[in-house]
């Protein structure tokens, strides 16, 4: 007759049969953690991040890479995704910005865009109820003029561009990012935004400032005051601003632009740009608001200036 046998496990023996477990529990596979939902914040903007460095923005590498480059065409910084992250936490004020490549096009260093992940849903709590209150209007030329660059009116008088202050190649066309950031530094709220609420002959000037606020609050915003309206103060001379400075003036670039001369040689010592024409406004009628516009179409592309403020 078959009599069974009381076995003993040994401390060693339990702690085999436990390791084996746990190396087993360890090959089975865990569920992913659920990836966070992410919003595309726009483009990628790789000439404002060369240009703030004194650099021009190329794409190199078979169309592959870019690279911001000296005035000579030497590349100085070949960018990676370090520089594409901080590019896209920098320019659109998200620290939790990342790069991604999200297209995929003959030139995949186009294939760029900014993303940033969209936090969890709160429990939803009781919010006072919010609405848009507008600030008020916003100049674009001092935006521009803090990077060094000029300003103009392109697309038909439908966009603002910084332009170079030299030639006055457009260097890049403000987006609503940069009208954002206008209205924040404007009106001092990191909340204000930007809204083209207005139809004005040029649609460039369409735009406003708001910001949403409880309706049981009232912002120290002058609401009763009537909004400003653009205002045509007139033409204006270039002469004098040459003048002032010992040098005559010349019309350049087959009729298009102004240029200060040297009058000993005849040789141009700088072409006009758009800092140039909004002093001359300012000067000449006495307003510091004031700024000029390429709104005219005469033979002669110089003349086609007038001076502008808003009233």
């Amino acid at each position: 007759m078959f009599v069974g046998r009381r076995v003993r496990f040994s401390c060693s023996s339990v702690l085999l049969v436990v390791a084996v477990i746990c190396f087993n529990l360890a090959l089975s596979p865990l569920p992913a953690r659920a990836q966070a939902q992410q919003i595309r914040l726009g483009d990628m903007r790789v000439d404002w991040y060369c240009l703030q460095r004194g650099y021009s923005a190329w794409i190199t590498n078979n169309g592959n890479d870019w690279a911001c480059t000296a005035s000579s065409g030497a590349i100085t910084i070949l960018l990676n995704q370090s520089d594409y992250n901080s590019i896209c936490q920098n320019f659109y004020s998200n620290a939790a910005a990342y790069a991604v490549r999200d297209r995929s096009s003959s030139a995949p260093a186009l294939d760029w865009s900014c993303y940033a992940a969209i936090p969890p849903t709160a429990t939803p709590t009781l919010m006072p109820t919010l609405q848009a209150t507008r600030l008020g209007e916003f100049q674009v030329e001092w935006y521009c003029n803090q990077s060094g660059l000029g300003v103009r009116l392109i697309n038909n008088n439908a966009d603002w561009a910084c332009t170079s202050p030299n030639s006055g190649v457009t260097v890049f066309t403000l987006n609503q990012n940069d009208f954002n950031q206008i209205c924040r530094q404007t009106y001092h709220n990191d909340a204000a935004y930007a809204v083209r609420d207005q139809n004005r002959p040029q649609a460039a000037y369409n735009w406003s400032c708001y910001v949403n606020a409880p309706l049981s609050t009232s912002l120290p915003v002058p609401t009763a005051t009537p909004a400003l309206q653009l205002t045509r103060l007139g033409e204006f001379q270039v002469e004098w601003y040459c003048t002032e400075r010992h040098l005559g003036v010349r019309i350049v670039n087959n009729d298009a632009d102004w240029a200060c001369i040297d009058p000993a040689t005849n040789q141009v010592s700088f072409v006009l740009a758009q800092q140039d024409f909004d002093q001359i406004c300012k000067r000449t009628y006495n307003d510091q608001a004031a700024f000029a516009v390429h709104d005219q179409s005469k033979s002669l592309a110089a003349y086609n200036w007038s001076c502008y403020t808003y009233r």
